[in-house]
């Protein structure tokens, strides 16, 4: 039985992802996508710190490591309840450095809204902080100065904005001055998604 020391597995995952080395990067992501896929540990901060590792690993130079910390991301999405899976995401993705991290971040939160339901995010009661905070997230990331990044959180909310009950949430979850920054991107948003409809 690992579940006892799924923190001391994470710790160390989060320290090999750090390794110098290619090989040892690349082994440990693909051994992070099989726990999320067959452990679902959410032990805090060790899993939180892992994510976060794994999210830097988007970003790393060698295309590889690239492939699959990102593969790895798309398991943890996949297998790992919506409130765990969304929050270490949204807790450092959308203000990292590098846009390629803030472009995953977009991207990987749209996988949970297709999988989840957007409806679903909307409206289940307990699930109205975590889509709060994915909606701050997606309004944030339109407003970036990444031209992909932009791109990525467009999708995402366009994923939500089909929903009846999109704009009152929306409007009531985000903060005024958050959205005012996007009005015009926002605005666009719904001209093309009344077009497109």
């Amino acid at each position: 039985e690992l579940e006892p020391y799924m923190s001391l597995v994470y710790r160390a995952m989060s320290t090999l992802l750090n390794n110098f080395r290619p090989q040892v990067t690349l082994f440990t992501c693909q051994a992070a996508r099989e726990f999320f896929a067959h452990m679902r540990s959410t032990c805090r901060p060790e899993y939180d710190e892992l994510v976060f590792a794994l999210l830097s690993r988007t970003a790393d130079t060698n295309r590889y490591i690239r492939l699959y910390a990102n593969d790895a991301l798309d398991k943890m999405v996949t297998y790992i309840p919506t409130v765990h899976a969304v929050r270490p995401l949204v807790d450092k993705g959308p203000i990292h450095n590098n846009p390629l991290v803030r472009t995953a971040t977009a991207r990987l939160l749209t996988c949970i809204v297709a999988l989840k339901t957007p409806n679903a995010i909307l409206t289940h009661p307990n699930l109205r902080d975590t889509c709060k905070k994915m909606l701050e997230t997606a309004t944030l990331l339109l407003a970036d100065n990444n031209l992909d990044t932009r791109a990525a959180a467009k999708k995402l909310l366009l994923r939500f904005m089909n929903e009846d009950e999109f704009e009152s949430i929306y409007y009531a979850e985000v903060d005024e001055k958050l959205r005012k920054r996007v009005a015009r991107a926002f605005a666009d948003l719904k001209y093309k998604m009344k077009t497109q409809g």
